[in-house]
């Protein structure tokens, strides 16, 4: 059985790009950060009067280098398992309410069902209970 992860496309298409939007500030907020850190580094070997070959400049530049190396890749990380929760999570969102409404349309006097780990169970409850009612 495939699972069809995407549901309602433009729902999970907004959600997926909202939880993006929040990881590249959080990625480039952090970038940011470990940037001035290192051009702090650098000042304090300028107001040490360390000359351009010094040892501590290169040490500056070797560590730059490799936390940009690391950044990057843990960059794509992040933002991978950002994509894929926000599918899965917008699948767990979506699925139920897709439920619903396809229930609603196909009315025959069925009770509506979501599936077991869904979210939001309270709703097709509330939703059989005033049919039942009316």
């Amino acid at each position: 059985m495939r699972k069809n992860f995407i549901i309602n496309k433009d729902f999970q298409y907004r959600f997926i790009f909202f939880m993006l939007i929040i990881g590249l500030l959080t990625l480039a907020s952090t970038y940011i950060l470990f940037h001035n850190y290192f051009i702090e580094f650098y000042h304090i070997a300028d107001e040490s009067g360390l000359p351009s070959n010094h040892p501590f400049r290169a040490l500056i530049g070797y560590q730059k280098d490799k936390m940009q190396i690391f950044f990057i890749i843990l960059a794509g990380i992040n933002l991978l398992v950002i994509t894929l929760s926000g599918i899965w999570m917008g699948h767990k969102i979506a699925g139920p309410i897709y439920r619903i409404v396809k229930s609603l349309q196909e009315q025959n006097g069925e009770k509506i069902i979501t599936r077991e780990k869904d979210y939001f169970k309270e709703l097709p409850e509330a939703i059989n209970l005033y049919i039942k009612k009316s």
